[in-house]
């Protein structure tokens, strides 16, 4: 077996026994050292900023005294430590490296080699007591040469490091390897090595091992009883290792046990035991796993313990009040579970800097006093549980606090007003879904550090000043959405100082906003805004999405945010705009980024401009040919992650999604009073909703073009002649709606058009074919009478048309049958998609999702 011949050998390896400790001595290189040295040097390659030791070496000075470089009393190289030098490339049989014969200790460690094979070249450095290759990204088998490095003494190896050695091989050989030819291994790190499993007993003969990593392989098994017998284990790491069964209760029993991580494996099962006094945990990863059960009172015994993360687990019950004894808790996470009751104090807990209790269903309200002390904090997420009462105002004075989460809960009273705001690091803040009243804080304007603010869906009100908005010059994000609030300045436009909104609100003057906007998200949605769009958004210049649906606002398409290439999401849904979207003089980089428009639900008509669509060039990215970027509109706070939330219409229902992708391709002008145009050079478009536009002439042939197209609604227009033959030719097409218009003749046949239902096409008395009932032979030609389409003297008033299929709005995509969304978990570091199939698998798929009261057949 190529594993168990001489894997152990020694690549990657830490001699904690037999290793030389190589004291460097004041003699003179040798020339032909020196030359070797240098030769290496040219042959390597190094990131300059970050490599220290190698940039160094100058040839008028003496090679002992190089950095990294050891001698002998006689000028022999015999040390070289490069490790962590940030070193690229291979290392090949011709290196000069082995022609330095008198090495005994090499140090290659933390570099990127990134070779395919290891070089046989190691077998002639017959002097070795040290080699360590590790972390080095080297990989393939080991030469059979090493076994002639005698110097090498396995017997007494005490430590082996093979972490990220791309070993390739199962666990009946590389077990009996280890543990046939390494009986004093105290340090088992096998880390990232492309093993496979089961876990042998032959590993039981290692009975001093101290520390196993495992983690990233692929063991496919249980963990075995035998690991409780290892009374000296310090660290027990099987991370993403695929384990399944029960995970042995006994191993938290092992007095010396201070690391245990079992992260990601999704089928182990286990439950957490009673711990005795004094026990030695420091560290205890248990996320997602299938770990349940009560959390004991005994896990206040575990007074060193730092680390505590069970997110995603399916444990249950309350929080016990012994989790007050763990003094020196540095991180807890209990996100994803079932946990109930009120949150205990954590105020003896002064060295936490992480609290993650979110999506449970504690309830209760916090009293002032829990987080007292807790000068450390840096983070807190309570979100989605049943919290209430008020808001210490002693949360937002924690002098390290950088993010607040609590949004989804029912909090409620007025936050009151904290001091040291200008002193105070925080840079997050979401209150959004509670029930808080009364004015904005003013503090929350003092707050120099704020880049993202959301305190949506409350019931704030009062007089916000637009002067104190602008006080923040690291806000990117504004949330005020679905709020009584009202807004005005100070300045000479007196006569408007009092706008009754639901949130920030548009006045009609060049000052709104300021010179200088670093703005990146404003959603303005979901309440009462009048008046025109201000020329001064424009000063945004860093705007990526802007949300403006569900207002009251009357103006035209506003031409000048064409002036910005940043803009991605534009949602301009159900307010009165009005005229075409056509702009005069735009500029060739205008909307260059532009993924997502929603313009529906507004009295826009005219011609679609193809000279705006030609400037999209987001949406002309044809994905056969370029390789789509999987990045997400958000912003990064440590390891906290904001992300732009959106919305879908789906059969008359909004669904709130998460994590706007930048390869989601979005277009609704549905129920305007447009006239088709050129639109088939979007090619990465996804979905296009056309539907309720009085939209007259054919269906262009030129749709045929959109290959990524996901979604096409058609519907409830007077669209009149054949359905294009190109249209069969969308392979992706998974929604198709035409119904309700003048289409004659056969419905095209092949491809996707197979799966559609009759109601893709109802309503089109001429069109015959599969899946209509209607058969292709009858020649007679009906009189057809055009839909009827009343004025809509106002969109809060009137009845308007809703597909049965999709009214679509920002944010969904859909990617190789996958919506085009991700829902954040506790701390960011899961994502979860969530597969959507049409019609018969929605309604199982959808249950995963918040939906927002919407009445089917109509926008409110």
């Amino acid at each position: 077996m190529r594993f168990s011949l001489f894997l152990w050998l020694f690549l990657c390896t830490t001699l904690s026994i037999f290793c030389i400790n190589i004291i460097p001595v004041h003699s003179q290189c040798l020339d032909h050292q020196r030359i070797l040295l240098l030769q290496l040097k040219d042959s390597l390659k190094f990131n300059s900023s970050l490599s220290n030791k190698p940039l160094l070496w100058d040839h008028l000075t003496d090679c002992c005294e190089w950095g990294g470089v050891r001698c002998d009393n006689v000028g022999h190289v015999i040390g070289l430590d490069l490790r962590n030098e940030s070193i690229s490339g291979g290392i090949h049989n011709s290196s000069s490296i082995f022609g330095l014969r008198y090495l005994q200790s090499l140090n290659l460690a933390d570099n990127n080699f990134n070779s395919t094979h290891i070089s046989s070249g190691f077998e002639k450095l017959t002097s070795l007591t040290y080699l360590n290759l590790s972390h080095a990204n080297f990989a393939g088998e080991i030469p059979i040469g090493i076994s002639r490095l005698t110097r090498l003494n396995l017997t007494e190896l005490t430590e082996l490091h093979l972490d990220f050695v791309k070993i390739s091989s199962t666990g009946e050989e590389w077990c009996e390897a280890i543990s046939s030819s390494l009986p004093n291994l105290q340090v088992l790190r096998l880390a990232h090595c492309d093993l496979s499993g089961p876990l042998c007993s032959s590993l039981e003969n290692l009975l001093s091992l101290s520390v196993i990593d495992l983690s990233v392989n692929n063991m496919t098994g249980p963990v075995p009883n035998f690991f409780a017998n290892f009374t000296n284990l310090t660290e027990l790491s099987l991370r993403n290792c695929n384990l399944h069964g029960t995970f042995p209760e006994k191993i938290f029993h092992i007095s010396t046990l201070r690391t245990l991580d079992l992260w990601s494996n999704e089928l182990l099962e286990g439950s957490l035991p009673e711990f005795s006094q004094n026990g030695s945990l420091q560290t205890l990863y248990l996320i997602s796993t299938k770990f349940s059960g009560r959390l004991p009172i005994s896990l206040g015994n575990l007074r060193m313990l730092s680390t505590l993360d069970l997110y995603e687990c399916s444990f249950s019950g309350p929080i016990p009040s012994s989790i007050a004894n763990l003094t020196q808790l540095v991180h807890l996470g209990l996100s994803w579970n079932m946990l109930t009751g009120p949150i205990p104090s954590f105020s003896m807990s002064n060295n936490l800097t992480r609290i993650n209790l979110s999506n449970n269903n504690f309830t209760g309200v916090i009293p002032f006093s829990h987080f007292d002390g807790l000068s450390n904090l840096e983070a807190i997420d309570l979100r989605n549980n049943s919290l209430k009462g008020g808001i210490p105002s002693s949360l937002f004075e924690l002098p390290s606090l950088k993010v607040i989460q609590l949004s989804l809960n029912s909090f409620d009273g007025q936050v009151e007003e904290f001091s040291n705001a200008s002193a105070s690091l925080l840079e997050s803040i979401d209150l959004s879904s509670n029930n808080l009243q009364g004015r904005v804080p003013m503090s929350f304007f003092e707050l120099g550090e704020l880049t993202e603010l959301s305190l949506s869906s409350n019931n704030f009100s009062g007089l916000l000043q637009l002067e104190t908005v602008y006080k923040l010059s690291n806000l990117t994000t504004l949330d005020l959405s679905y709020n009584s609030l009202s807004i005005g300045t100070s300045g000479s436009i007196s006569s408007l100082s009092s706008i009754p909104l639901f949130k920030f609100g548009f006045l009609q003057t060049a000052k709104t906003f300021p010179s200088s906007c670093a703005l990146q998200t404003l959603d303005l949605s979901g309440n009462q805004l009048e008046g025109r769009v201000p020329i001064s958004l424009s000063n945004c210049t860093s705007l990526e999405v802007l949300n403006l649906g569900k207002n009251k606002i009357s103006d035209r398409f506003p031409c000048f945010l064409e002036n910005t290439s940043s803009i991605r999401v534009l949602v301009l849904r159900s307010n009165r705009f009005q005229g075409d979207i056509g702009c005069q003089g735009g500029n060739e980089n205008s909307c260059l980024n532009l993924q997502i428009i929603d313009l529906a639900f507004n009295n826009f008509s005219g011609d679609l401009p193809s000279g705006s669509f030609s400037n999209w060039k987001t949406m002309m990215i044809d994905k056969d040919s370029a390789q789509p970027k999987f990045n997400q509109l958000g912003f990064q706070y440590g390891n906290m992650y904001y992300s732009d939330k959106v919305a879908l219409i789906y059969k008359g229902l909004e669904v709130e999604l998460v994590k706007v992708l930048t390869i989601c391709t979005s277009i609704d002008f549905s129920s305007n009073r447009f006239e088709p145009d050129a639109i088939g050079n979007l090619k990465s478009l996804v979905l296009l909703n056309l539907s309720h536009n009085a939209l007259t002439g054919s269906i262009p042939a030129s749709l045929g073009n959109l290959k990524e197209l996901k979604a096409l609604d058609l519907s409830q227009n007077m669209l009149s002649g054949m359905i294009p033959t190109q249209l069969a030719s969308l392979t992706f097409l998974a929604v198709l709606n035409v119904s309700y218009n003048l289409l004659v003749g056969k419905i095209p046949t092949g491809s996707q058009f197979q799966t559609f239902s009759e109601t893709s096409f109802q309503g089109n008395k001429l069109l015959c074919g599969f899946p209509l009932n209607t058969s292709c032979n009858n020649t007679e030609v009906a009189q057809v009478s055009p839909p009827t389409f009343e004025k809509r003297h106002s969109l809060f008033e009137t009845e308007v048309y809703l597909s049965v299929a999709l009214g679509f709005i920002v944010g969904l995509a859909i990617i190789s049958g996958h919506l085009c969304f991700v829902e954040d978990g506790s701390n960011g570091t899961t994502n979860m998609w969530i597969e959507f199939f049409w019609e018969e698998n929605c309604r199982e798929e959808l249950s995963e999702i918040q939906f927002q009261g919407f009445s089917a057949g109509e926008e409110t």
